[in-house]
């Protein structure tokens, strides 16, 4: 009687907090195990652009758009029309191609993506090559010639 089962911050027992043992690996701010945030301490996260490198918890701030416009190469938000297309080049981030349903929108051109005889976008099969066929997702008629599929950077 009288003493504590402390688990971290918290007695089992209980339920008592003390100021010590608290959880900070989740949130930086705010403990996991009793909920007690820091407001004595300003800056506690450890940011890297948008993402804290002790907690890994994010915030919708200095997002890295370098590699890709429209995803943070951090922690992968994403936002809508932000490339600058120069044909089918981003002017911005060096992406290529805008793909719905295997067709680039900007040029035309087709990508399947084979996968055991089927195009395992638009379902595809492999026995319609080597003719005039119409994708079965997009409508789009073409003739399919190829075995392979050119790999294209998103």
């Amino acid at each position: 009687m009288g003493s504590h089962n402390w688990t971290g911050c918290k007695c089992t027992a209980c339920g008592k907090t003390r100021n010590e043992g608290h959880d900070w690996s989740k949130n930086c701010e705010k403990c996991a195990i009793c909920g007690m945030t820091r407001s004595t301490r300003d800056e506690a996260h450890s940011w890297d652009g948008c993402k804290c490198n002790k907690c890994q918890q994010v915030r919708d701030e200095e997002h890295d758009w370098t590699k890709n416009c429209e995803m943070c190469a951090r922690c992968g938000k994403t936002r809508l029309n932000a490339h600058s297309w120069d044909g089918c080049k981003c002017k911005k981030c060096g992406g290529e191609h805008y793909i719905d349903k295997c067709t680039c929108m900007r040029c035309g051109k087709t990508f399947h993506t084979w996968k055991n005889d089927e195009c395992s976008l638009c379902g595809l099969s492999g026995s319609e090559r080597n003719k005039t066929v119409a994708c079965a997702k997009c409508g789009r008629t073409e003739y399919v010639n190829d075995f392979e599929t050119p790999l294209v950077r998103i």
